[in-house]
């Protein structure tokens, strides 16, 4: 069966030094991806359960609420449920659902709520897609899902225009590293210097896609990563 409260973590994260820690749910996508009626009760169910679960320590654990991008219609409802009623602070932006990306006119509902409310969203690869579902163990999917579930996230954020329509949206990407943004930055910017001149693909953007990225993007750091001066040399706006 599971937990129903929280027991004994909070010794271990005091001992580790840890001030807070966001939850996600192990096999994210069954909260998150399954489709109409269906998708929006199973993401209501976790949340629920994991409001429980975290009752008592909701000073240091903090669930991101899930949310149905299977039934996007639902979306925005849902958050201002899970913020106003269960306390959540945070909430879970998919990468992409189908053959939808995160530009898709039907989010914009749950930007708008996002903002509104001022909840961060925050994107967190699953190793599933079509990019990563041609490989054949989990190996090779694992290394490529974080970065081929990211990356078109981030593309249709900037380039499809969501930052400039929804210009406080923050969203933060998860387990991809801190370096990975940056050659994104730089291939977004190169094309940029061309496609400004074609309005009706560079998604009304007023100014190049890195800096969107800096105003309006977060990404965490693996604990294993190498030298970092490049990332914190181009992130300083947002980390300092």
């Amino acid at each position: 069966m599971p937990a129903t409260t929280w027991s004994g973590g909070s010794k271990d994260i005091k001992k580790e030094g840890i001030d807070k820690q966001i939850i996600f749910p192990t096999g994210i996508n069954v909260a998150t991806e399954n489709i109409g009626g269906l998708g929006l009760a199973c993401a209501q169910a976790y949340n629920n359960w994991v409001a429980k679960l975290v009752k008592g320590h909701e000073d240091v654990l903090l669930p991101a609420a899930m949310m149905p991008a299977g039934c996007p219609e639902a979306m925005a409802g849902e958050l201002h449920r899970c913020v106003k009623e269960l306390g959540f602070k945070a909430s879970h932006l998919v990468p992409y659902i189908g053959n939808r990306n995160v530009d898709h006119p039907t989010f914009y509902p749950y930007y708008q709520a996002a903002e509104e409310l001022g909840v961060p969203l925050f994107c967190h690869p699953n190793s599933n897609g079509e990019l990563t579902d041609r490989f054949d163990n989990f190996f090779k999917t694992h290394v490529l899902g974080r970065v081929l579930n990211c990356t078109p996230a981030l593309v249709a954020l900037v380039l499809g225009g969501v930052f400039e329509k929804f210009p406080k949206l923050k969203v933060a990407f998860f387990e991809c590293s801190a370096e990975w943004p940056l050659y994104w930055m730089h291939r977004m910017d190169d094309d940029w210097e061309w496609a400004k001149d074609f309005p009706q693909i560079s998604g009304g953007l007023k100014m190049a896609p890195s800096e969107y990225v800096k105003r309006n993007c977060y990404v965490t750091c693996e604990a294993d990563e190498g030298d970092m001066t490049q990332s914190l040399k181009r992130w300083a706006k947002i980390i300092s």
